[in-house]
């Protein structure tokens, strides 16, 4: 039997190597990843499973470490492997927006990309407040809420208290919504409205609230879907 899985490991990582991924399915490069995470042992019902309890590749990615080590067949060492692809992903996203090793976001689209990599995965609702200096550096994030926006009593505190801890001079709000469409509810803008106040209060500018979705993203500011 062991002969058997080797073979079949050897035959994914042949059709790699040939045609690149382009050809599996989302259980077979998710298979051959876990192949170098968990050797001499079959683990194409463990790829079907993980992607059953989160989703998508995307959720199997975005998981929690915690989530990950508990499916059943995986371990901690292997959800670290996963974990790390991940973090990764979303460092590479934000690699061009780099200058002298600080993340700059000039503009609504610089914003947009950072928000859509830290939206990586997610398959709950988060909210956070991207903080950035004089000069559009990021100099903090925090998380301001989980769930939905419509007790957003909350968020308007924590996001000055945030900015003031990093000395801001400027904010971007930005929340996912799990259903993929970023068009922003009611809810959305008065949590917008509620936060600029709190902020402007402490000398801090809001710049935008960004929602994301698949793979898109609405700014509130322009009212419009950022394209990328």
């Amino acid at each position: 039997m062991e002969n058997l899985h080797e073979g079949h490991r050897k035959r994914l990582r042949e059709r790699y190597v040939n045609a690149g991924g382009k050809g599996f399915a989302d259980h077979e490069l998710l298979e051959l990843l876990l192949t170098y995470a968990i050797p001499r042992r079959d683990v194409n019902a463990l790829a079907h499973r993980l992607l059953r309890r989160f989703g998508s590749l995307a959720g199997v990615f975005g998981a929690p470490l915690a989530e990950l080590a508990s499916v059943e067949g995986l371990g901690e060492s292997a959800a670290v492997f996963l974990s790390l692809g991940n973090e990764l992903c979303s460092r590479l996203a934000v690699a061009p927006l780099k200058q002298n090793g600080a993340v700059v976001l000039s503009t609504t689209e610089d914003a947009a990309r950072y928000a859509l990599a830290g939206a990586r995965g997610l398959v709950n609702e988060r909210c956070a407040a991207i903080l950035l200096d004089t000069k559009r550096r990021v100099v903090g994030e925090t998380e301001i809420g989980t769930g939905t926006l419509v007790e957003s009593g909350v968020y308007p505190r924590l996001a000055a208290e945030a900015a003031l801890n990093a000395h801001a001079a400027f904010a971007v709000l930005c929340h996912n919504h799990p259903s993929g469409d970023p068009t922003p509810s009611d809810a959305d803008r008065k949590a917008t409205v509620a936060v600029q106040q709190a902020l402007a209060a402490v000398g801090v500018t809001l710049l935008d609230h960004l929602v994301t979705g698949d793979g898109c993203v609405f700014s509130l500011a322009a009212g419009e879907r950022i394209v990328l």
